[in-house]
């Protein structure tokens, strides 16, 4: 996953009182929050691997960020051209010919390990504090549980998995993740209990206004996959019609904002998503007299998996969005003399399910969450 933006101010290392423990105006009292109260070890793991009430009260509080990978990004299948010359007209992007794997998870790696653990505020971190953060390990160790694992590759691909069905191994994990997207594509095949799922993210050389050609060159990428299978006697089944691209989940085409730069007369666009504009103006309502100014906020995703006692897995897209604010800080012995500190924080807007309902159901937290 690529950064989100680069922070023009410094960040703290540390977190001030008033951020741990949140003031209660209604109560006249300090709380403590989900995120600032003291867990126990294995505490994430434990949701993420315990039953579907656990798995959905894990994606509805914390903003879940996987890795890029956990070693392995697959083994190369197929190699594929794209550019002004290419075959296929979704790969005609306007730059220089490039090259695109198709590859695909072998057997032995298909299992990672993964530890969650939580950002405190004030580290920096891309996403911000209050993000679980995924480590990887292909080898097992005290504190990670086994998870199939599916990388992405910065240097673009169409990375694939197949999930065997439930039994059919030693090491058989029910969960599933994928590494965070901030602009890749997912797609699914096969059935619900022996599914197919695909990354496919990189470069496209598309310009950043052009997000349709952009969703399309990875629909295309699919059709050389599908071409490929049926070129070697592969039959996965059918590609589903659910899956989830960047307009879902941070690049929506009717937020777009265009700026025009007044010395070189060149229109730049800035994107989000409407969920995520829902959600600032509600934080600049919440923080207009407060000590926070809210400065803007980066909408991300991850893509998670879960098999049930029967067999059948449900994949989720949880949409998050990292939030950058500024606070001024007062010390002893100048009160008066305030830091401005600029900081980042993550939370999780929406959880839909995408496979195999497609986004029929939806896991919402109760209201969108304050940045305390």
């Amino acid at each position: 996953m690529e950064r989100l933006f680069q922070a023009s101010e410094p960040r703290c290392n540390f977190a001030p009182l008033g951020l741990l423990i949140p003031w209660d105006n209604r109560r006249g009292k300090k709380t403590m929050s989900h995120y600032t109260k003291a867990r126990a070890a294995g505490y994430y793991n434990s949701l993420l691997t315990g039953d579907e009430a656990d798995f959905l009260k894990l994606v509805k509080k914390y903003s879940i960020h996987p890795a890029d990978d956990a070693g392995s990004k697959g083994t190369d299948v197929a190699t594929v051209m794209a550019g002004p010359t290419s075959a296929r007209s979704g790969l005609q992007s306007q730059a220089g010919k490039f090259y695109v794997r198709l590859a695909q998870m072998n057997p032995a790696d298909k299992v990672a390990y993964v530890r969650l653990t939580l950002a405190p505020r004030g580290t920096n971190t891309n996403e911000g504090g209050d993000t679980l953060e995924v480590a990887t390990s292909t080898v097992p160790l005290a504190g990670y549980d086994p998870v199939y694992y599916l990388p992405w590759d910065i240097s673009g691909a169409s990375i694939r998995m197949t999930i065997p069905p439930q039994g059919a191994g030693n090491n058989d994990p029910n969960v599933f993740m994928t590494a965070a997207i901030n602009g890749c594509s997912i797609y699914f095949q096969g059935t619900s209990n022996t599914p197919t799922v695909y990354h496919s993210g990189g470069t496209t050389n598309f310009a950043k206004e052009q997000i349709n050609e952009a969703v399309g060159f990875w629909d295309a990428l699919m059709d050389e996959y599908q071409d490929y299978d049926q070129q070697n006697n592969i039959n996965l089944g059918a590609l589903a019609g659910s899956s989830v691209n960047k307009t879902h989940y941070i690049t929506d085409p009717s937020t777009q904002k265009t700026t025009v730069n007044a010395f070189t007369q060149t229109t730049m666009y800035d994107y989000s998503t409407k969920r995520a504009l829902k959600y600032k103006s509600k934080l600049k309502k919440q923080n207009a007299l407060g000590k926070l100014t809210v400065r803007e906020l980066f909408p991300w995703a991850c893509v998670l998996g879960r098999r049930d006692a029967n067999g059948d897995w449900t994949f989720y897209l949880q949409e998050n969005v990292s939030i950058q604010y500024s606070q001024v800080e007062r010390s002893l012995p100048n009160l008066f003399a305030g830091k401005k500190i600029l900081r980042t924080v993550s939370r999780p807007m929406m959880t839909w399910e995408v496979f195999p309902v497609g986004r029929g159901h939806y896991h919402s937290p109760s209201a969108l969450p304050s940045i305390l």
